[in-house]
């Protein structure tokens, strides 16, 4: 029994190590065997935590002890986490949502084990202030960053500015199939709320443009050299962005 038993526990050993081995880190984005599981976007202060296709569904604020955060989650309620070691807390956090099973791979909330996982980490404080940098969790239309959009738009490392100013994100993937490649792109304001989803594949000769607020969906013609400023502009020029 006891050999048994001490099977068990190497075996559960084996399993979180190699759990361990499969986190890492690509800038922003905590990956899961390579592949993006969440995004970190903030200070180790004050964080949005955010789905890879730039859907918030979690504020963390770091309390006074600073040690453990408050947590907010896009459904209004409240949590309270400790990492298991402050020199990788996104690492950490990312292991404890994915074990409790609260974000699925594929970018899914769990509403019940997101509710296993509240009252697993009681809030000590339940009126604690949060003081977000950013927009109201979940609001995806008050993220307007204030410049002349007549402006030349420019992206560099997947930021997108224009007139000098910070505006938006986007992230950009290419999913293979058997006869073509899909090209899939997630465009978010800076504060990490999804603006718009695009998409092509190799062997079309249009952008399919699907914008969040207003769940509107748009075609564009597909120039291979300019296709990113073609989504981007479109965007702004139609007050999405």
């Amino acid at each position: 029994m006891k050999k048994i038993l001490y099977l068990l526990l190497l075996c559960g050993a084996s399993s979180l190590s190699l759990f361990a081995q499969n986190i890492g880190m690509q800038n922003d984005f905590v990956t899961i065997d390579q592949q993006n599981y969440l995004r970190w976007d903030g200070q180790l202060t004050k964080v949005s935590v955010c789905t890879p296709n730039g859907t918030e569904f979690a504020f963390l604020q770091l309390d006074d002890t600073r040690k453990s955060y408050d947590i907010l989650f896009a459904n209004g309620s409240r949590a309270h986490w400790t990492p298991e070691s402050s020199a990788s807390t996104r690492k950490s956090f990312a292991k404890d949502i994915y074990n409790a099973g609260v974000l699925l791979t594929n970018g899914t909330i769990n509403n019940q084990a997101l509710a296993t996982f509240v009252q697993q980490h009681a809030a000590p404080n339940p009126n604690v202030v949060f003081e977000r940098p950013a927009a109201p969790i979940a609001q995806t239309v008050d993220g307007m960053v204030m410049r002349n959009r007549n402006q030349t738009i420019s992206l560099q490392n997947n930021e997108i500015y224009q007139d000098g100013a910070f505006i938006g994100k986007y992230t950009t993937e290419i999913q293979k199939l058997n006869d073509s490649n899909l090209h899939v792109f997630s465009f978010s304001f800076t504060n990490g709320n999804a603006v718009a989803y695009a998409r092509f594949f190799d062997k079309t000769n249009a952008i399919g443009i699907m914008t969040v607020k207003d769940s509107g969906r748009t075609t564009l013609p597909l120039n291979q050299a300019t296709y990113l400023q073609d989504i981007v502009k479109f965007l702004v020029d139609n007050n999405y962005l």
